[in-house]
């Protein structure tokens, strides 16, 4: 019989992410890209979900992601305000423009 070959998901702690959102069981991490014109934010956000992995000592480690662009008038001019709403209410990038945008998360599944 073959021995089954086990990918582990990259931790969380490898990849430098803006903003984590975790409890015991898991979460979201996230990743952007921002700009400001004329008093509103326009982002590219990546929405990343993790789980404790047993096999790494249920280390969080990145499950899936999806990358969505849209913009935001409540970020005004504070970046970190508007990228939860992109995520929550943007249109879903495709794999390949997500992974121009995020090339560091290419090894985790995206949701598709």
């Amino acid at each position: 019989m073959a021995k089954e070959t086990v990918i582990h998901s990259p931790l969380v702690r490898n990849i430098p992410f803006y903003e984590k959102n975790f409890s015991k069981t898991g979460g979201r991490a996230y990743r952007w890209l921002y700009w400001n014109i004329m008093g509103r934010g326009h982002y590219i956000v990546a929405s990343v979900t993790c789980y404790p992995d047993p096999a790494q000592g249920n280390e969080l480690a990145c499950f899936d992601w999806a990358a969505y662009i849209g913009s935001s008038e409540a970020s005004g001019t504070k970046e970190r305000e508007g990228f939860k709403e992109v995520a929550a209410y943007g249109a879903k990038l495709s794999k390949e423009v997500a992974i121009a945008c995020f090339p560091i998360l290419k090894e985790i599944s995206y949701r598709g």
